[in-house]
């Protein structure tokens, strides 16, 4: 994708504002707690946690320094992964308003599947210069084996939870979890629910057991959690709970991450996952029935509303536990008590403030509004990659849904693939519907089942931010015009997500209607 193209979906108007805003002589209230601190971010790589970086990176440019937990990947170093993390275009216009903004940014090699995730020495320095905390790291691969999955979500957790009970300096610290890490209840609260497996037990589990038996009672130890991810976000949490005592902490509860709305680029995303690969696959023709009924809400969040709500709710935190005398420095013992053995157990208090951050009650919209908008502005969004024609049936009917994928899913599957073997080609669709029914199967509980949250962190932390903040850090999901956003949502996936530019939308036609 060229610069031009990539320009096309700039939110010129948008970041213009901004930029104005930003260029005053006296920063906002948010830019000014940013001021001068110093930042450790997990999760950068990932797709909140890119979003994160960058925003942070160009309207809060008075940070002293941002360190980068980043891990060597399939022989690139740390600093190889950034360069080509760079290269991607939402740090377009970034690097191209401040090219020297990058300096503020340091890499630190960490691997959170490991005990130690930092050498002692990156440990030191930390514990001494960072003051706040940004903690987005996760898998967020539902099929994840358990003993990585608590690894990366929970073990990690406990290591920078220790850490920063170690930060003289310490002013948030914000946990990232899932809207879903408590979806075994179909109302929500924002707090954390007690848990049968805590840190400890749940640790001394997967290292007692071997992976072929740890596998194989996976099933009793997620009793009514859906997958091995929200069942370590949920532990993650409570892990919070447990060993956040004390500390200026806040969980932040998002529901379906999506493209952004408005910034860096409209559109913009980086993965499959949830409704982008939904609405890509129908709109290539590849997708044509799912498991999910129609009238569900689907409970959707923008990548870039989500990242400002993070470095809003910060703030917050800051300014409620930082000056609160109850949440002072204290040496917690294992058995929940402070360092002169006073206090009740810490799983008994309830001083986490959770921000669950969701669509549903102030803006939603159900999966079949969602998918036939859509439908209705595909003809601006096809793909060369485009297969069939697109149409896509939402069936909340299992016996429906059974029916309509094996006429519409497999029988062409065994149809084409044959007809590929016979002139000498490889067969490619049955594998890949294996891999959509598989993920259909993963999901479907989530668009089955409708769920409440509770929600009032988000606009009490609103209410009391700025004009001018309300307006950098835009996140009220309220005045999200649903509309406005679609009409460029299959474009963005088509562009970003497949890497076809706008250049082929004659051929993506022609081939739609053949």
């Amino acid at each position: 994708m060229n610069v031009a193209e990539v320009r096309d979906f700039l939110a010129e108007d948008f970041i213009k504002q901004e930029e104005e805003l930003r260029e005053q002589s006296n920063p906002s209230e948010i830019q000014k707690f940013y001021e001068g601190t110093t930042i450790l971010l997990t999760g950068a790589t990932g797709f909140v946690g890119k979003i994160l970086l960058e925003k942070l990176l160009r309207s809060c440019t008075t940070v002293k320094r941002i360190y980068v937990l980043l891990r060597s990947k399939k022989g690139k170093s740390i600093e190889k992964r950034m360069q080509e993390e760079l290269e991607e275009p939402v740090y377009e216009m970034l690097l191209r308003k401040q090219p020297g903004i990058l300096k503020k940014m340091t890499l630190i090699n960490s691997d959170l599947t490991q005990d130690e995730i930092l050498s002692e020495e990156d440990r030191r320095m930390l514990v001494k210069e960072v003051d706040i905390v940004f903690h987005c790291a996760a898998t967020v691969r539902f099929d994840e084996k358990l003993r990585q999955a608590v690894n990366i979500n929970v073990k990690s957790t406990k290591y920078l939870l220790d850490m920063a009970r170690e930060m003289s300096n310490l002013k948030a610290f914000i946990h990232v979890s899932t809207a879903y890490a408590n979806c075994i209840m179909t109302e929500i609260p924002e707090k954390i629910i007690p848990l049968k497996y805590d840190y400890k037990k749940i640790v001394e589990l997967v290292n007692l057991l071997d992976d072929d038996v740890l596998e194989r009672i996976t099933p009793e130890i997620l009793e009514k959690w859906q997958n091995t991810y929200v069942f370590t976000k949920a532990v993650a949490e409570y892990t919070v709970k447990e060993y956040g005592k004390g500390l200026p902490v806040g969980v932040f509860r998002p529901s379906i991450v999506t493209s952004t709305a408005k910034e860096p680029l409209i559109g913009w995303a980086n993965n499959y996952y949830g409704p982008q690969g939904v609405v890509f696959g129908a709109g290539i023709g590849l997708l044509r029935v799912l498991y999910c009924d129609p009238k569900i809400i689907a409970d959707m969040v923008p990548v870039d509303l989500v990242s400002n709500a993070i470095i809003a709710f910060g703030w917050d935190i800051a300014q409620t536990k930082g000056d609160n005398p109850n949440f002072e420095q204290l040496s917690w013992r294992e058995d929940g008590r402070d360092e002169n053995g006073n206090g009740n157990d810490r799983t008994d208090t309830d001083d986490i403030t959770v921000m669950n951050y969701v669509s549903s009650n102030n803006n939603p919209i159900q999966w079949d509004t969602f998918m036939d908008h859509n439908y209705k502005v595909r003809y601006e969004s096809y793909s060369k990659l485009m297969l069939w024609h697109s149409c896509l049936t939402l069936t909340g009917n299992y016996y429906s849904y059974q029916v309509q994928k094996f006429f519409f899913h497999l029988v062409p599957a065994v149809i084409v693939d044959a007809i590929a073997i016979l002139l000498g080609k490889k067969p490619m669709l049955w594998k890949a519907y294996k891999k959509i029914h598989k993920f259909s199967r993963i999901i479907s509980y989530f668009c089955l089942n409708q769920f409440k949250f509770e929600e009032k962190t988000p606009m009490i932390v609103w209410n009391k931010m700025s004009d001018r903040d309300k307006e950098i850090f835009y996140f009220n999901i309220a005045d999200l015009n649903w509309t406005d956003y679609l009409d460029q949502y299959l474009k963005g996936l088509r562009v970003y997500l497949a890497k076809d530019d706008m250049s082929t939308l004659p051929e993506g036609r022609r081939k739609a209607v053949k």
